[in-house]
């Protein structure tokens, strides 16, 4: 989402954004809350068009219907 996601607008009919419009606004990649990034000296505006893989961000693989019962299931 990007940090430009606040901006301010008085009137209601401005107030609704639609899918067109948050995928024709310019992406402004985060860093918050990403210590590993910036500790990488990760830039996401000036990496080549390169993306971090999802290991490089901590973003590991979805666990699977039984392996999320079984986590409920210890609790």
């Amino acid at each position: 989402m990007g940090s430009g996601f606040e901006e301010g607008t008085y009137t209601r009919a401005e107030l609704v954004i639609n899918v067109d419009m948050l995928k024709a606004a310019p992406k402004k990649p985060s860093q918050w809350f990403r210590p590993q990034l910036t500790s990488q000296n990760y830039n996401p505006l000036d990496s080549d068009g390169k993306e971090a893989s999802s290991q490089d961000v901590h973003r590991h693989e979805k666990p699977s219907q039984s392996d999320q019962e079984k986590t409920w299931g210890q609790r």
